[in-house]
């Protein structure tokens, strides 16, 4: 093959030391900066993200980082030389070990990263060339849509933008080889090509020359996933890489600007993360587990044959899914309530509700503290007390709790903290879990989450800035004076009502969510004409867009010992009629038409259901009671299991004794049994032995 022409290249990545004079010297200063240069690059690579800031202060010029890709390039000094000869040559073995990946970022990608939101990002494409398995031979450049590429063709904004938004679902990349050939790699799951793309001569100024092509032929693929049809350019080749790696950590890093350095230092320490996701195989057993969260680690052995057959063994010995243990659980006709036991012995509820409809979904109300010390006194959590802080594990061991005992056809969709304990009181703790809901071994979207609170100072403008598209808000208000603020809500004291409508109007003003606000009606308390009016006068000056959701008391023995009493239906209808004739009187920030100025409030009762409040599982009455059985019923007989299940003439083919014997009065196997039984009963009265064995009998 000989030795490769640099000059053919039109550029020299490596340029010798001149000769001459210290000609050693600079050889020697420039093997030292090399391996300088490894050191830091791997401190790069495996750093956090606290790990980042450190090497980024000690770095203040940011040299290293300005001149990553000549460093890149002297790193890659031994292996380029030697495999980009033979690709020069078109040696194709050399093609399974080279990989160019081109990670397309879009405007919505980058919102949240713009130093000016008011100048939109462009988009952008970015390319790397890598050796396969090897992250530290990286070499990544910025590139534009109007000048060529390392793969094969111009990349035009035009071509990039459909495919990418069709068809990579954001969590692929399209890879490239080179544009002068491709070959087939035969990797399960892939698409492929093997177009050949040869160069032209043409002739320049009266001599012949290699013109590299610049056409691009379109190939047609299936799908492997869905069988549709997708056309690619030739040399693509299109497979589930680190999409969500890059995606996850760039989104994470707030003062990251498009085509900043940190922004390549992000990119660089996800895909060395990728990468090295299967290196141990202990830490991948981890990261599945993080991951899949499965029932028994048996599961994830028949899931991932390749994991050591000793690893279910030692992992059930060694540990536990959960700290936490569901003691007891207290079914109904939409859901249910849960008695959880953590690992200190103390008890605490989580309520799981079912909601029916086209596509039915359940919601868990989790707790966020052992007790709560805001003594509202309309709350029967208030009276325990505070007993402890419950940790960002034991909140997300709830909703795994929870997603065991639903329903299949009814999986949980939403999460809301207004079970035991003031969230906000447990601010870290509970921002720590709502983060991490989204991960795969949980499935809840943050759009999903609410987040209840009586108001701790400074929380809610904090809640606002942390997380701005974060999960919902919904202030327990319960009174729309100061005065009676107090009277229902001690705590209260500390912050005035002023400047709690002044911190729901900022959290408003930054998110550009919708509050809900939570007013619980006591009959005779805060249900007269003259509160609505006052509320309605509250509501109808605030910034952001409010929604009233008004809840009528629950039966408990606080609220008995204070003398409340719930509302009758009229009166909540009245009330909600009241409040609902006044308008607002601002714009709500990134609102529709229900918060223009002059739009009406949103108004809604919040009714509590019969089976909610025999379970002791509605608003405001879990204080780890135990529902009382009014009267003996099939379903308590000893041996008959509560839980028994009998077919149905509906679409869901098992559901609870309790929903068959009450929703399903005019179904024809309940028409069957009755005439069944009548049949016998008046068979056996007409004979005179009348008995219920006779009956049972027949």
């Amino acid at each position: 093959m000989g030795k490769r022409n640099v000059k053919s290249l039109k550029f020299n990545p490596f340029p010798d030391p001149k000769k001459g004079t210290g000609r050693k010297d600079a050889i020697k200063e420039q093997r030292m900066d090399q391996t300088a240069w490894k050191c830091k690059l791997k401190d790069f690579l495996s750093a956090s993200d606290a790990g980042l800031i450190k090497l980024l202060r000690a770095d203040r010029l940011l040299h290293a980082i300005e001149n990553m890709d000549k460093r890149m390039m002297q790193l890659r000094k031994a292996w380029v030389e030697e495999k980009e000869k033979l690709i020069a040559f078109g040696n194709g073995k050399t093609w399974m070990n080279i990989e160019a990946d081109e990670a397309t970022f879009t405007t919505t990608d980058f919102k949240d990263c713009a130093e000016d939101p008011a100048k939109p990002v462009a988009w952008e494409q970015w390319c790397g060339i890598i050796q396969r398995g090897c992250p530290q031979t990286l070499l990544l450049k910025r590139l534009s849509p109007t000048t060529r590429s390392p793969g094969p063709g111009a990349i035009r904004k035009a071509e990039w933008k459909p495919l990418a938004t069709e068809h990579l679902q954001d969590r692929c990349v399209v890879l490239h080889t080179d544009a002068a050939k491709s070959f087939r790699l035969r990797l399960p799951g892939v698409l492929h090509d093997h177009i050949k793309h040869y160069k032209k001569r043409i002739k320049v100024k009266g001599k012949w020359v290699w013109k590299p092509p610049t056409y691009v032929k379109l190939i047609t693929h299936k799908d492997p996933k869905s069988g549709l049809p997708i056309k690619t350019k030739g040399g693509t080749q299109i497979i589930d890489r680190a999409w969500r790696y890059l995606k996850d950590r760039i989104k994470l890093n707030q003062n990251c600007t498009v085509g900043s350095p940190l922004m390549r230092i992000k990119i660089r320490s996800a895909q060395y993360e990728y990468w090295h996701r299967n290196a141990d195989l202990w830490l991948a057993c981890g990261t599945l587990c993080a991951e899949s969260a499965p029932e028994d680690f048996w599961e994830l052995r028949r899931k991932h044959p390749q994991l050591p057959l000793a690893l279910p063994q030692l992992l059930t010995r060694s540990f536990t899914r959960c700290s936490s243990r569901v003691v007891d659980f207290f079914p109904g006709q939409q859901g249910g309530k849960m008695l959880v036991e953590l690992q200190d012995g103390q008890r605490i509820e989580t309520v799981l509700i079912e909601h029916a409809g086209p596509k039915p979904r359940s919601t868990v109300c989790v707790s966020s503290q052992i007790g709560c010390k805001m003594g509202c006194r309309f709350c029967a959590t208030g009276t325990m007390g505070l007993r402890g802080q419950l940790s960002a594990g034991e909140i997300l061991e709830q909703l795994l709790h929870a997603k065991r005992w639903a329903r299949k056809e009814a999986p949980v969709r939403n999460v809301v903290f207004m079970g035991m304990g003031e969230p906000l009181d447990n601010y870290e703790n509970v921002m720590a879990a709502v983060k991490v809901m989204p991960e795969h071994a949980f499935g809840v979207a943050l759009k999903n989450v609410t987040i209840s609170t009586v108001g701790v100072p400074g929380r809610i403008r904090a809640l606002g800035h942390e997380i701005p598209a974060g999960p919902n808000l919904a202030l327990s208000l319960h009174a729309p004076t100061q005065d009676l603020r107090i009277e229902l809500v001690p705590t209260a004291r500390g912050l005035v009502l002023e400047d709690l409508m002044r911190e729901v109007d900022d959290y408003g003003e930054v998110t550009g969510n919708k509050v809900m606000m939570e007013y619980i009606l006591i009959a005779d308390v805060n249900s007269s004409d003259r509160c609505a009016h006052q509320l309605g006068t509250l509501l109808a000056n605030c910034k952001a867009l409010v929604m009233l959701n008004i809840i009528p008391y629950n039966p408990t023995a606080s609220g008995d010992e204070h003398g409340y009493r719930s509302p009758t239906d009229a009166d909540c209808r009245r009330f909600k009629f009241i409040v609902a004739e006044y308008r607002r009187q601002w714009d709500a920030a990134n609102a529709g038409a229900d918060g223009q100025a002059g739009a009406p409030l949103l108004c809604t009762v919040r009714w509590s259901t019969v089976p909610g409040q025999a379970q002791a599982a509605a608003c405001g009455q879990l204080a780890l009671q135990t529902p009382a059985l009014k009267a003996a019923d099939i379903e308590d007989v000893p041996g008959v299991s509560r839980t028994l299940r009998l077919p149905t003439w509906s679409s869901q083919n098992t559901q609870p004794v309790q929903m068959f014997l009450m929703g399903n009065v005019l179904s024809p196997w309940w028409f069957f049994i009755t005439s069944l039984l009548l049949g016998a009963g008046i068979g056996t009265m007409y004979s005179g032995k009348f008995s219920l064995r006779r009956i049972i009998s027949n």
